[in-house]
């Protein structure tokens, strides 16, 4: 089985909670039930006790005690030590799922990304980001604040949203800030990046790449990949822009 729910994890998590289409590029189907894809996504980092721990196909799955509350969780297969003590920030939760190698059904389970022995930091940038999600007029402001001037023979953003139709299927060059990063999500490493410049209120572009990182939130990079419209992961997440396989610059 290959690795669905860990891909909505991604989808979720890059979207950033986005309604409708917006800063993000992101289209969500009002008329979809989401019930099964509410991601948690917040600055807050989640101190968990491991009571259970049994790997079977690609997911290691854990009972988990968090404060005074137990709960079922998935995260990709490792090795998980019972009775330690783990951290994460990012999950999703699914009703009802069914584990095929486990041939069991959990009213609720809960696929978590970046689950690590070691606490991690949020960053100030980070906080600020994860504040200005949840206010669409914050957000806007912060772009505005931003000022990156494009790449040579590269485009800004608003040119590659307003240009969307002539450079679908093209590989492109793009400069900004990193505003936002999620590493090794379905093998990939996945980027968002802001130079100031907005279309029709779109001003985010996501970045793929499998290129080590070697930079950090608030840093200018400039990358270079295709263009892909209307990416359709289901499940009412639909990419209207997505800069595939890009290699940093």
């Amino acid at each position: 089985m290959k690795l669905i729910k860990i891909f909505i994890i991604a989808l979720v998590a890059i979207s950033c909670n986005n309604s409708n289409t917006n800063q993000q590029g992101v289209s969500k189907d009002s008329d979809t039930d989401y019930t099964q894809a509410l991601a948690r996504m917040n600055s807050e980092v989640h101190s968990v006790d491991v009571l259970e721990a049994q790997t079977s196909g690609s997911y290691t799955y854990l009972k988990l005690k968090e404060n005074d509350k137990e709960y079922w969780a998935a995260i990709t297969a490792q090795e998980v030590t019972v009775g330690g003590k783990y951290y994460y920030q990012s999950a999703m939760e699914m009703k009802d799922f069914k584990s095929k190698s486990l041939d069991k059904v959990f009213e609720s389970i809960w696929f978590i990304e970046g689950f690590s022995a070691n606490q991690p930091v949020v960053t100030e940038l980070q906080t600020k980001e994860l504040d200005e999600n949840h206010n669409h007029t914050a957000a806007q402001d912060s772009h505005e604040k931003i000022s990156v001037e494009s790449a040579k023979d590269g485009y800004t953003l608003a040119q590659v949203f307003q240009k969307k139709s002539e450079l679908e299927g093209i590989e492109i060059v793009v400069k900004g800030q990193v505003v936002k990063v999620n590493t090794e999500i379905m093998k990939t490493n996945w980027v968002h990046i802001q130079d100031g410049t907005s279309f029709n209120n779109m001003f985010d572009l996501t970045i793929t790449t499998n290129d080590e990182l070697d930079f950090k939130l608030g840093d200018v990079v400039s990358f270079k990949g295709k263009l892909s419209l209307n990416k359709d992961f289901g499940y009412g997440y639909k990419y209207d822009f997505l800069l595939e396989n890009a290699v940093l610059l």
